[in-house]
């Protein structure tokens, strides 16, 4: 009798541990799933522009100057990772890999610049769909945090591109206007790398919490 006492305090004390790891783990699925928020006056008066840098897209759509650090902020909270925020955040509109390889010769930066005003990106209000949490598989696992949001205006201008491509003699089949998703990049591992950006069923599959505004 007096064997078998160590015997069931040990066993208490593994079902003990395997208890609290278990509502651990729910606690931590439940912050991860609650909801993000945005300022509603931070969805509007996002400014299209134009880079020059090598490693930035062509045309993006920059938001206002206080929403990627309000919502890198609540990336950390809930992590407590180390994460880096990118230096000059913005919805990727069209790809340097996409001008070089397609479009130059063909459809100027300026255009570009014109037709994303024209179709209405910088009066457009954007909705947040979720924060996706993309995970790399190239060497040690990275995440990345992206916003989806439903923004009608950038699969038009993707289109109207495609179009103005093909009606100057340009090749329809090497630019892909679902290529892009309309997302925003807000924090990311140390060290992380995008080497494209992923598709958009890619980082609806990957969605972890929704986006809420207030």
């Amino acid at each position: 009798m007096a064997t078998r006492r160590p015997l069931v305090k040990v066993a208490l004390a593994a079902a003990a541990l395997t208890v609290v790891g278990l509502l651990f783990a729910a606690t931590l699925r439940d912050v991860a799933s609650a909801p993000y928020t945005v300022r509603l006056n931070d969805l509007d008066g996002w400014a299209v522009e134009l880079s020059t840098a090598p490693d930035a897209p062509v045309l993006s759509l920059r938001p206002p100057r206080a929403l990627p650090m309000a919502l890198f902020d609540q990336v950390f909270q809930r992590t407590m990772t180390s994460l880096t925020s990118p230096t000059d955040p913005g919805i990727p509109l069209i790809s340097r890999d996409e001008f070089e390889t397609t479009l130059t010769g063909m459809v100027t930066p300026d255009e570009l610049l014109a037709l994303a005003r024209e179709v209405g990106l910088e009066t457009a209000r954007l909705e947040p769909a979720c924060m996706s949490v993309y995970r790399t598989t190239l060497g040690r696992e990275q995440q990345l945090f992206f916003v989806l949001f439903e923004l009608t205006q950038f699969g038009r201008l993707r289109t109207e591109v495609a179009e103005l491509l093909v009606s100057r003699g340009g090749d329809a089949s090497r630019f892909d206007a679902s290529a892009l998703p309309p997302a925003l990049l807000v924090a990311a591992s140390e060290g992380a790398l995008i080497q494209q950006m992923p598709h958009r069923t890619d980082l609806e599959a990957d969605c972890e919490a929704p986006v809420a505004s207030n």
